[in-house]
C-alpha cells in the first residue's frame, strides 16, 4: 500500500472508532494517526518516511528487512507504549495508525510477518496488489468514507 493510501484508510478507519466507542474525536488523535500510519515503513529507504530519515531508513532495512519486524504486532505493541505510559491521546493515534497499516498491508497480496520475530512467515489475505486498480478503488472509497465522517 502506498503512504496516501495508509494515511486515508488509517485516519478513515480512526475517526470511524470515534463514532462506535468512547474515544472522541481530537486533532491529536489525527496528528498521531498520521504519522503512525507512516511509521513502519521507516524500514524502507526509498518510502515516503524512509526518505525523510537522513540515512536511519538504510540502517533498520540492514537490520530487519522491508516488511519484516517493523510490521509485526510486537512491533505495534512496542509504538504503544508511550501511550500506556502517558495516555495522551497523540500517542494513541500513534499506535492506531500503526496497527492500521500492519493490517492494510496485510490485506495486500505480500502480507505481513505478523509474528515477528517469532515466525517470519508472512499473513495475507490477498485483496489488492500494491499500486494496483484495487488499490486506487481503496482509497478512493476511504476519501469518500472519511469526508463523511468528517461531514456528519
Amino acid at each position: 500500500m502506498r503512504y496516501k493510501t495508509h494515511i486515508v484508510t488509517s485516519l478513515t478507519a480512526g475517526f470511524a472508532l470515534t463514532e462506535i466507542t468512547p474515544l472522541p474525536v481530537s486533532f491529536m488523535l489525527g496528528v498521531g494517526i498520521l504519522i503512525g500510519s507512516t511509521l513502519p515503513d521507516i524500514d524502507e529507504p526509498e518510502s515516503y518516511i524512509g526518505r525523510r530519515t537522513l540515512g536511519v531508513s538504510n540502517v533498520i532495512k540492514a537490520i530487519f528487512g522491508h516488511r519484516g519486524f517493523t510490521h509485526s504486532l510486537l512491533a505495534t505493541l512496542l509504538v504503544a507504549i508511550p501511550y500506556f505510559v502517558f495516555h495522551h491521546l497523540f500517542f494513541l493515534g500513534i499506535a492506531l495508525g500503526y496497527l492500521f497499516h500492519i493490517v492494510g498491508d496485510m490485506l495486500s497480496v505480500l502480507g505481513v510477518p505478523l509474528f515477528h520475530p517469532f515466525s517470519k512467515k508472512k499473513v495475507a489475505i490477498p485483496l489488492y496488489k500494491t499500486g494496483g486498480v484495487r488499490e486506487h478503488i481503496l482509497l478512493g472509497l476511504s476519501v469518500i468514507a472519511f469526508l463523511y465522517l468528517l461531514i456528519y
